[in-house]
């Protein structure tokens, strides 16, 4: 590897090189700052008169745009042009890496990149978002509630610089290649989609109408629920469970970094880290309390915890007084919580308003038959889910490594 840096670089040549092999004898080397523009005009969002871009509109690793004509933002802004490279500079946000095709504004937690002649921002734009990058930049975050990396660090890393030709095939070649690869996950997580509709849709049926086509019916009163069997009871989960709620006891993350990992610690939306410690030793239903996990439903709002476990402030903690807890569980993941949710910027399930959702209650015979009605398709349904998750897995891994071997010329693109 040749490192062909600038003439006042040649001291800081020994600064740790984070890709992997060695470039091609005929790249060259310089640091980011000297190869790049740092732009940094900013104005109020009000007075820019332009369509703002936050980090929340950029899609990860592949960078695309998100469209929100409602888009809007607070304070200040920064300015950027078409060719530009935006760089989320927040931990969580490395791998949006963004190259803008028209005039606009974005958040003040994107640094906005302008290329010089050695340099053309679809090459930036892959190198950027290479794992290698990302993780380099990312051993410099620092701060403890909103961990962000510094333009002294990614300015000063070291930025490789093949031929002009070379940059152009290497982002044309990624632009084909990783295109391709996005088309193959996008129909794996449709598969995914399709699955988790086919399970709700499966649930739904089983334990709002029964497996006896043939039962009469009645009108259970709940808008959501229609028609139930007419030999089922309509009760306040109130009047099902027992809440736990006063058991709960939250624990600081500062807190939690100094304990032993041995017991799961529950949050809103299922285990979030582990304790030295247990409060619980009994299956009990957990649902969440707040987050806006209740309006987006990305992970399930109601699911059980067994065994030893510790349970925070955001979870109602329930115990069945009859009925099997498997069905209650499966029950309250395709329930309706919408109406009784309060607040939108800060959504709330209060344990009154949940206490009073009415649900469906068969006898528990007919629990049982429709759990053991289920099961085997769930069971099929969880083997390909789990499939599918591993192709997407090892999908990810294989763009990944493709971007990082291309951008650093570890593989031939031509």
């Amino acid at each position: 590897m040749s490192l062909a840096l600038s003439a006042n670089e040649s001291s800081k040549a020994r600064t740790p090189i984070f890709w992997p092999g060695e470039l091609p004898e005929h790249w060259q080397v310089k640091r980011l700052k000297f190869v790049v523009k740092l732009v940094n005009q900013k104005a109020v969002y009000e007075d820019s008169g332009l369509p703002y871009m936050g980090l929340e509109h950029i899609e990860p690793w592949t960078g695309r745009y998100i469209e929100d004509e409602e888009a809007s933002a607070d304070g200040l802004v920064s300015f950027f042009e078409p060719g530009d490279v935006l760089l989320g500079k927040l931990r969580p946000y490395l791998a949006k890496v963004h190259l803008a095709k028209h005039r606009g504004v974005c958040s003040t937690e994107a640094l906005v990149l302008r290329t010089s002649a050695d340099l053309i921002p679809e090459y930036l734009r892959y190198f950027l978002v290479a794992p290698t990058t990302i993780g380099n930049i990312n051993s410099s975050t620092y701060g403890s509630k909103m961990p962000r990396a510094s333009w002294d660090f990614i300015g000063n890393q070291l930025q490789p610089l093949p031929p002009l030709d070379e940059q152009r095939a290497i982002a044309d070649f990624l632009d084909r290649k990783t295109a391709e690869i996005d088309i193959l996950i996008a129909k794996k997580r449709r598969l995914l989609d399709l699955l988790a509709e086919k399970r709700t849709a499966l649930i739904t049926r089983a334990v709002t109408k029964g497996l006896n086509p043939d039962a009469p019916m009645k009108d259970s009163g709940i808008e959501w629920l229609g028609e139930i069997p007419a030999h089922w009871d309509v009760l306040a989960i109130k009047q099902v469970f027992d809440f736990q709620n006063n058991r709960r006891i939250p624990i600081a993350a500062a807190e939690r970094r100094s304990l032993e990992r041995t017991y799961p610690y529950y949050g809103a939306s299922g285990i979030i880290d582990y304790v030295d410690d247990y409060i619980f030793d009994e299956d009990l239903m957990l649902v969440a309390e707040d987050g806006a996990n209740l309006l987006s439903r990305s992970t399930p709002l109601a699911f059980v915890a067994r065994g030893k476990y510790w349970v925070n402030n955001h979870a109602h903690i329930l115990r069945n007084r009859f009925g099997l807890l498997d069905y209650w569980e499966m029950l309250l993941s395709v329930c309706d919580f919408t109406p009784f949710i309060t607040g939108s910027a800060q959504p709330k399930l209060t344990k009154d308003r949940l206490g009073a959702i009415a649900i469906p209650c068969p006898p528990e015979k007919e629990q049982s038959d429709i759990l053991k009605f289920l099961g085997p398709s769930f069971e099929r349904d969880e083997l390909a889910r789990v499939l599918c998750k591993k192709a997407i897995e090892r999908l990810e891994e294989y763009r990944s490594a493709l971007i990082t071997n291309a951008v650093t010329g570890q593989i031939k693109v031509a």
